[in-house]
């Protein structure tokens, strides 16, 4: 889900126009979606489409998110059980630790989207 909108901000720089292309692909195939919503609605909403796309982004975020920062989760089903509340030194160690593997990652997949579009070229060795 982190892919394409990726793509569309590196692809501005190759081609603006692209961003039309995103855009009626986001509509259609969200409008696609929203077809079965519509069928259950008593008052359908234009915003639908863009309200689920929205939502389908924050939680591929959440997500990427909580992957490097699994202490901070609540566990409900276990007891209500969670770690890593930040006050302790080492807790502040492993949550400087998730954050700067997160960065990493997140820096990771945005040259390797740019290396793919040929945006960068790819390293050379020779």
């Amino acid at each position: 889900m982190l892919v394409s909108p990726a793509l569309a901000i590196l692809t501005l720089f190759i081609e603006p126009l692209y961003i039309l292309h995103c855009v009626t692909w986001i509509v259609l195939s969200r409008t696609l979606l929203c077809l079965f919503l519509f069928r259950y609605a008593r008052a359908p909403d234009i915003t639908w489409p863009f309200i689920l796309y929205f939502n389908q982004i924050i939680n591929a975020s959440v997500k990427v998110y909580m992957i490097f920062h699994l202490s901070k989760q609540k566990w409900a089903n276990r007891g209500n059980q969670s770690a890593g509340d930040g006050t302790a030194t080492l807790d502040k160690i492993k949550n400087a630790t998730a954050m700067f593997q997160l960065i990493t990652s997140v820096i990771g997949f945005l040259i390797g989207l740019a290396v793919y579009i040929e945006l960068l070229p790819l390293p050379t060795l020779f």
